[in-house]
């Protein structure tokens, strides 16, 4: 399936309905110029999550793609903001996942 296909449904979705809580650390990394979900958008919704932790980054450099457009950025923030949250769990460290946008698919890597 390709995002056009799957346009109708994700853009009649409703994050703050079906999902207004989590429970895990969450980061938001937001390109500033992204056209296809604006900046704006992201960031009403992370406002009104509820989760144990919440983040959000912007790179100002960066539209769809903030790991391929920004990579020292980037791999700086996972490093000195989603790994130690990742190790400092009190029942270990946690496997966690990133998502992100490539070539217009979306491709989920784990990290342990």
């Amino acid at each position: 399936m390709t995002p056009d296909i799957m346009w109708a449904d994700i853009s009649a979705l409703n994050l703050v309905k079906a999902v207004p809580a989590l429970q895990m650390p969450v980061f938001f990394f937001l390109g500033r110029h992204d056209h296809v979900v604006a900046a704006e958008t992201s960031t009403a919704y992370f406002n009104v999550l509820t989760a144990p932790s919440k983040t959000l980054l912007c790179f100002e450099e960066s539209g769809q793609e903030p790991p391929v457009e920004e990579p020292v950025k980037f791999n700086a923030a996972m490093v000195e903001l989603v790994r130690p949250t990742a190790l400092s769990s009190s029942s270990g460290p946690l496997p966690f996942r990133v998502a992100w946008r490539v070539r217009s698919f979306f491709t989920t890597e784990s990290f342990d």
